[in-house]
């Protein structure tokens, strides 16, 4: 009876663990082939594309519920291409839109005598471009048999392994062989640019995945191998700084095996000449167990826990959300020394939320092998397998329930309690991070605690994190950014409202006397400065209690006005301290001679208080030539503006004639020379 009772509790707890694996975890999705699945590839978390082996192209428009066969939409147009029914085999597919793609791989053809062939090579590299979705395709590469000609070329790739497009008409292909396809035309024509670095006499060459960061900068990984000893094979990782004109390996650990596949994220557009490329993120994967990490000091091995008695595992593809969140695929040997032949295959997934620095096992672990895995942003992903496999990872991402601060009102220097409650459906475990960006205010970021149920909402779970406001943060509200991630890297945003109170320094005004002003002339330069503070009682400011603040310096930067050639950067730059001789919080300069070119400038001030606020601001001047006589209100010409200011100031000292007289003779040229 007890022996019963063991093993009913047994039977539960491995049903409880099932559960709960798969309320996040692995679930099939029917392809409806038996085909082996060597790519997959997602644009948003309903469209996707997977192929495989005997021309095999899928796809859904629905998260994978329902996988329509579109093998025979590329079937009809390879007798374009050979005269013979071909096998195909797909290894790549990459869209840019949800109508534009590739997919590629090799063409084999049947055995037969080679005269009968002619002029056809035996197997060859194959890109077909769709239009439509998947629809129909137009083969790109390596020709098309439309093309009227009675000898085609050799193509440079027996076989294509990879495709990959940076924008929608710039892309490379690798494979088996030495070279790399590039296009600059969507794929319209495409260059073999010759890739040798080999030092193995006799050597073959696969290239298994390639990805770029720039149209210059780049990297392939694969293996070579002597064609006289095949299965010793040796990984390696190159890289090219000019769009593959030229390539070099990388600095990486010797003898390594066979790689499979290249991760790297990065916005691509804020490189270009990778002068820092070990900045960037970067993973690849191989057999024996290996994955790399791009480092400061070239690639690193990334280790993982593993048990002495289980076969080490091959892997086969990686992906990532982003520089912390990331997967990989496929398969191991079940046994260590196997008693039955074949040694049966397990499909392995491994997972990682802190960007490799630990790798963690899925539970997931059936018979198979998988091939890729393709992400749809941090809630979904797809791996594809031998035998028709895909199976789907589905992540429910937080939401924040409610955030706030308590006080809302607090002081600078003073401490603040900030709250998160979140909601997770796999489960409050789930959350990796729940953060508070400080920096608005002059802070850092601030990582809360778990704490307990949400009372106000049980659904949710309460995060909270005590925190200074900074002293020098500026006075009034602030909505300060929350971030929560889970552990696959999805996110929920939110605010914190948070009202500031301090005393700060504050450019109200700033003017100059005359504006514009004449070269060789003197200018007055002048900004109203006064404290910021809160309100007191009785609607007048008042400063916090037991602070000391006023106002420290007022400066402006009247380079431009002296004509001194020197950068914003520069240390030749001149600076003036304003001051306030009346108290009345107008700070002024008499610059008493100008000699900047004629322009209009906007000329730096800034004010710091004793507490180390600072506010900035500009004084707009206008420089006029020195030559304008009778200029009276100085814009650089003469006109009846200025016969009025005239007459205004000299009434006494001429007659109406007189004025009518020089009105005449002078008013209609712009400008009199002294």
């Amino acid at each position: 009876m007890k022996k019963l009772l063991a093993m009913a509790i047994t039977i539960l707890l491995v049903l409880s663990l099932t559960h709960r694996a798969h309320a996040k975890g692995w679930e099939y999705q029917k392809s409806g082939t038996n085909a082996n699945l060597n790519d997959v590839f997602f644009i948003n978390q309903e469209v996707g594309w997977a192929v495989g082996d005997n021309g095999t192209i899928l796809f859904t428009k629905d998260g994978g519920e329902k996988w329509v066969d579109l093998s025979a939409s590329a079937e009809m147009y390879l007798p374009q291409l050979v005269p013979y029914r071909p096998f195909c085999s797909f290894k790549a597919v990459q869209f840019v839109s949800l109508r534009e793609g590739w997919v590629a791989g090799k063409v084999e053809l049947p055995v037969m005598e080679p005269e009968t062939t002619s002029p056809f090579p035996m197997e060859f590299g194959i890109i077909l471009h769709t239009e439509d979705g998947g629809g129909s395709w137009k083969i790109q590469y390596p020709w098309d048999k439309s093309l009227e000609q009675d000898i085609f070329p050799a193509p440079a790739l027996t076989g294509i392994n990879d495709i990959f497009f940076l924008t929608q008409t710039t892309g490379w292909a690798v494979g088996d062989g030495f070279a790399v396809l590039e296009t600059n035309n969507g794929g319209k024509t495409w260059k073999e640019l010759p890739i040798e670095f080999s030092v193995i006499p006799e050597a073959k060459l696969s290239l298994m995945s390639t990805k770029w960061i720039s149209p210059l900068v780049g990297w392939v990984v694969g293996y070579e191998y002597d064609m006289n000893a095949q299965k010793e094979r040796i990984g390696f990782i190159a890289r090219t700084r000019d769009g593959g004109v030229s390539w070099d390996k990388d600095v990486y650990p010797n003898n390594l095996p066979q790689l499979n596949d290249i991760e790297i994220k990065v916005p691509w557009h804020s490189i270009t000449d990778c002068v820092n490329c070990f900045r960037l993120s970067a993973w690849s994967v191989g057999y024996n167990g290996t994955i790399l990490h791009l480092t400061e000091y070239g690639w690193k091995y990334q280790h993982f826990p593993w048990p002495l008695c289980m076969p080490i595992p091959n892997f086969y593809a990686t992906s990532f959300v982003d520089d912390k969140h990331g997967w990989i695929v496929g398969f191991r040997e079940k046994y260590l020394n196997p008693t039955e032949e074949p040694n049966p295959l397990m499909m392995t997934i491994f997972h990682t939320s802190d960007g490799g620095e630990r790798w963690q096992v899925s539970p997931f672990g059936d018979k198979g092998k998988l091939n890729d895995i393709a992400l749809a942003g941090a809630t979904d992903a797809w791996a594809v397998g031998d035998k028709g496999v895909i199976i789907h990872y589905q992540n429910s991402p937080p939401e924040i329930c409610r955030a706030w601060a308590e006080p809302q009102l607090v002081e600078a220097g003073q401490k603040v309690e900030f709250f998160v409650s979140v909601k997770d459906f796999d489960g409050p475990d789930d959350i990796e991070k729940v953060t508070v960006d400080m920096k608005l205010i002059g802070g850092d970021v601030v990582e809360l605690e778990r704490e307990f149920e949400d009372i106000g909402d049980r659904r949710c779970v309460l995060y909270k994190a005590t925190a200074e406001i900074p002293a020098l943060s500026p006075y009034g509200l602030h909505l300060l950014p929350v971030e929560v991630v889970d552990k696959d890297g999805a996110k929920a945003k939110g605010e914190i409202e948070v009202f500031v109170v301090t005393c700060s320094v504050k450019i109200e005004d700033t003017w100059a006397k005359p504006n514009p002003v004449r070269q060789g002339s003197r200018v007055l330069l002048a900004a109203k400065v006064r404290l910021l503070c809160p309100k007191g009682a009785v609607g007048e400011d008042s400063l916090p209690e037991g602070k000391e603040i006023e106002i420290d310096k007022v400066r402006v930067d009247i380079t431009e006005l002296l004509g001194v050639d020197c950068g914003p950067d520069m240390d030749c730059r001149i600076i003036a301290d304003m001051e306030d001789p009346d108290g009345d919080g107008v700070y002024t300069y008499l610059v008493k001679e100008v000699t900047g070119s004629p322009g209009t400038y906007e000329l730096p001030v800034w004010a710091t208080d004793t507490l180390g606020h600072i506010d900035k601001s500009v004084i707009k001047v206008g420089i006029i030539p020195a030559g304008c006589l009778f200029d009276s209100e100085p814009d650089g010409d003469v006109d009846g503006v200025d016969l009025a200011v005239f007459a205004e100031r000299y009434q006494s000292m001429i007659n109406p004639l007189a004025l009518i007289e020089f009105a005449a003779e002078y008013g209609h040229d712009d400008c009199f020379e002294r």
